[in-house]
């Protein structure tokens, strides 16, 4: 949209928008869905449905606007969009923040989750990679922590596992990725051996 503006002036940017207004509003009837329309910024919409298969219904979405045209005063407006899909809760919040995602990867379709599944793998790779360096660094320690009772006598004693480096002591945050990465059972025993 804004490219329409800049090289055609703002009246003929008006008119593009209202134009691919009318074809959101026709896109209700191609899918057959019940959908809200809503603009929430200059050049940005959402829509809203309830729908089982959201990436199926946002691909047909995606494919029915580009085959459309905008006709304003004799000239012919291709269409390109970013089309990006979140689900309940705070939707549109995922949403935006999936748009900005898609803009910079130049992605035409793009979920939420797919983000959140591309972080969660490169997290799993990076902690894996650290626990592995962990193992073979030595650095799996026993913290044994007091449990006190009332009187605040110790009564017994809680044993954590830590990884400790050069710089720091790292929480177990990391144990249910060395479930994961099936490296657990290797840091327990290395637990056991230095009890």
């Amino acid at each position: 949209f804004r490219n329409i503006n800049q090289l055609f002036g703002s009246d003929v940017g008006d008119k593009y928008l209202i134009e691919f207004s009318k074809i959101l509003k026709e896109a209700k009837y191609y899918l057959k869905k019940p959908i809200s329309i809503y603009r929430i910024g200059a050049d940005e919409f959402a829509i809203t449905l309830k729908e089982e298969n959201p990436k199926e219904i946002a691909t047909h979405l995606y494919e029915f606007v580009i085959s459309q045209k905008i006709y304003i005063d004799n000239e012919k407006f291709d269409i390109d969009i970013t089309l990006v899909y979140s689900s309940f809760p705070s939707p549109l919040k995922k949403a935006l923040l999936t748009l900005h995602e898609a803009k910079d990867k130049n992605k035409n379709i793009l979920s939420f989750n797919d983000i959140l599944n591309k972080n969660r793998e490169q997290e799993f790779f990076e902690i894996k990679q650290m626990l592995k360096t962990a193992i073979k660094q030595d650095q799996i320690t026993p913290f044994a922590q007091p449990i006190v009772n009332g009187k605040q006598q110790v009564i017994k004693y809680e044993l954590l596992m830590r990884i400790v480096t050069k710089d720091k002591v790292i929480p177990p945050y990391f144990l249910d990725f060395a479930k994961k990465a099936k490296l657990y059972a290797q840091i327990s025993s290395i637990m056991i051996d230095k009890c």
